[in-house]
């Protein structure tokens, strides 16, 4: 029983400390924007490369080179929406929570797009 609890305790706090880091990454970036305004920075920061930090928990050479695969269109995607929200804001005035989320949508549907026709069939090899 004790062996169970402390293990459950374990894993709260590993999970707690997970979060707080994520919280604590998205306000460095707030303030290097925001308050620094540092726009460069802020955006090297926010691109940390967790994607390839994964490739250390990936054991099977096929399923990391899937992997790595998947992570060059998933970029591309990535990169393409942040061109289309640069060049947008660069010749209007939108910005803001709708502009956001608008880009947010437009991703989220291009990556459930590449997923269903090109990454899932990673997984049938």
């Amino acid at each position: 029983m004790y062996v169970k609890d402390n293990l459950e305790m374990k894993t709260q706090l590993q999970e707690f400390l997970i979060f707080l880091f994520g919280g604590i990454l998205f306000y460095i970036i707030y303030v290097i924007a925001n308050k620094i305004k540092n726009p460069g920075l802020a955006a090297v920061v926010s691109l940390l490369p967790i994607s390839l930090v994964c490739c250390y928990f990936i054991t099977t050479p096929q399923i990391l080179t899937n992997y790595l695969s998947s992570l060059v269109l998933v970029f591309l995607i990535s990169f393409v929406v942040s061109l289309l929200g640069y060049l947008i804001v660069r010749k209007t005035n939108w910005c803001g929570i709708y502009f956001t989320s608008g880009l947010l949508l437009v991703w989220l549907v291009l990556q459930i797009i590449l997923y269903y026709t090109v990454t899932h069939k990673f997984s049938k090899k």
